[in-house]
């Protein structure tokens, strides 16, 4: 993989790449491992040689070695900006260039073998090989050897843009290769494009530590908003042991420098906390009653004044629930004892609360709030009951509940009707039934009957049917129709 570690100078990069060399020794002894860190001595590293005319090309060391480059930005397959300006071809290269230019000025002091092989090499078309050449025909020659020569430069600057432009293939050949640099900015395209992991490391106040923030891919810049999107961050700390293998400015002591505002701001953090704490024990023990054990140990003998309340006073030094009892009692109130009583419970802000009562409202029946304080079981659980499935048995209490401490031996001995003897069941009284009286068979008869002579009623009315009567001739109708039906 490809990792870029990047921060300011002086934040330790340089020194945690020592470290991930001296793991990886102690991990890889036989692991190959180059860097080019100034002055590093430790066993089992070899240095990289680079300079401006032959850079460092990672592809000349073995496949699976381990490659650590400080200051990543001055190689030029891997800055951003244009380092090869001023790149020139190796003194031999440029000498054979010059010399062929040479050998054209001074044609005409040439053998004719030599004029043969310069003529014919440049492709100078001829019939006779002529003694001599114009100086147009000298100036294009020259201009064809200068042109050979720039194209020459240009694919000897390439092959240097190379080493870069392969950084994506380096996994393919087992390589870890780490950039250090002061600002990923500085570094190409090839190079963040080939990167799976960026560090950044960011050193406060001068302390012998840094945050590490990782991010998967790499950070042009880093503001707050960088700082919150990183996968994770660490604080790490200085190792001093390392400064002895190469040769770094943090080998000298730096004094740190804390702002006052947030010395004062931490210092003010610590007394709060101290003091919160402090209260919040003082507040526990006046819970508990400490006010009220103190309030009852320091108390003596009551005054023979009042004989009930010097026998009252007597026991003050019971535990604070009864001292609270007495000194609820009117006859004890002027007591010194409970008026010491009062007032140490004045001052600490504690109060007398009476045991709540349960208040029922009919009209409000959702709206109860009890706890009950005095819960006594009224049952316990025992073994009633045995299931047997699957050669599985399992014990049941009286209320259907698992019990699940049972033995299996018991569990299936009860199964099988061995029935142990019941200690605690209850006899339920039985209710022998009485034998009704006359009274209550009269009452029972009469409305039966009642109910038997109103179900015929009902269903004769529904039953009913109009029976026409003829009327005989000469029948006189009755006195009280008048009108029209009279006639």
């Amino acid at each position: 993989m490809l990792d870029v570690i990047s921060a300011p100078p002086g934040t330790g990069k340089t020194l945690h790449c020592v470290e991930i060399i001296e793991n990886e020794v102690r991990k890889n002894p036989n692991r190959m491992i180059f860097t080019n860190i100034i002055g590093l001595n430790m066993q089992g590293v070899l240095p990289i040689t680079s300079s401006a005319n032959k850079p460092f090309d990672w592809r000349d060391v073995p496949d699976g070695s381990l490659i650590v480059y400080d200051e990543a930005h001055e190689h030029p397959a891997f800055s951003k900006y244009d380092l090869l300006k001023n790149y020139q071809l190796p003194a031999v290269i440029d000498n054979m260039f010059d010399m062929e230019v040479a050998r054209i000025n001074d044609y005409e002091a040439l053998k004719t073998f030599e004029k043969e092989q310069l003529l014919k090499k440049h492709g100078y078309v001829y019939t006779d090989l002529p003694e001599t050449i114009k100086v147009k025909e000298k100036e294009e020659l020259i201009r064809k050897v200068r042109k050979t020569q720039s194209f020459t430069l240009d694919r000897a600057k390439e092959d240097v843009l190379d080493i870069g432009r392969a950084l994506t293939m380096h996994r393919h050949f087992g390589y870890d290769i780490i950039f250090v640099t002061q600002k990923p900015d500085l570094l190409n395209p090839y190079v963040k494009a080939a990167t799976s992991q960026h560090l950044i490391l960011r050193r406060l106040f001068k302390l012998p530590l840094a945050i590490i923030y990782s991010y998967a891919e790499v950070q042009d810049q880093f503001g707050n908003a960088t700082r919150k999107n990183a996968l994770s961050w660490r604080i790490w700390f200085f190792p001093k042991r390392l400064y002895k293998y190469y040769i770094s400015a943090e080998s000298h002591p730096v004094k740190p420098q804390i702002p006052m505002g947030l010395l004062a701001m931490v210092v003010g953090a610590l007394c709060l906390i101290g003091y919160a704490t402090y209260n919040t024990k003082n507040s526990d023990a006046e819970l508990f009653g400490a006010s009220q054990v103190s309030a009852s140990g320091q108390q003596k003998t009551a005054p023979d004044s009042n004989q009930s309340a010097t026998n009252n006073a007597k026991d003050v030094t019971q535990p604070s629930t009864d001292l609270i009892d007495l000194c609820r009692m009117a006859v004890n109130v002027d007591t010194p004892q409970c008026k010491k009583f009062f007032d140490d419970l004045t001052n600490s802000g504690g109060s007398i609360r009476g045991e709540s009562e349960f208040v029922y409202d009919g009209n409000k029946p959702f709206d109860v709030d009890y706890t009950p304080t005095d819960l006594k079981p009224k049952d316990f659980p025992r073994f009633k009951n045995a299931i047997v499935y699957n050669g599985k048995c399992t014990a049941y209490s009286q209320q259907g509940t698992i019990m699940h401490k049972v033995s299996k031996q018991d569990c299936h001995r009860l199964a099988n009707g061995d029935r142990p003897f019941d200690y605690f069941v209850e006899e339920k009284a039985q209710v022998q039934p009485t034998a009704p009286t006359s009274d209550e068979n009269y009452k029972k008869s009469y409305l039966e009957n009642i109910a038997r002579l109103d179900a015929e009623r009902h269903v004769k009315a529904q039953d009913a049917t109009v029976q026409e009567e003829q009327i005989p001739l000469g029948t006189r109708p009755p006195q009280d129709i008048t009108g029209a039906n009279s006639l």
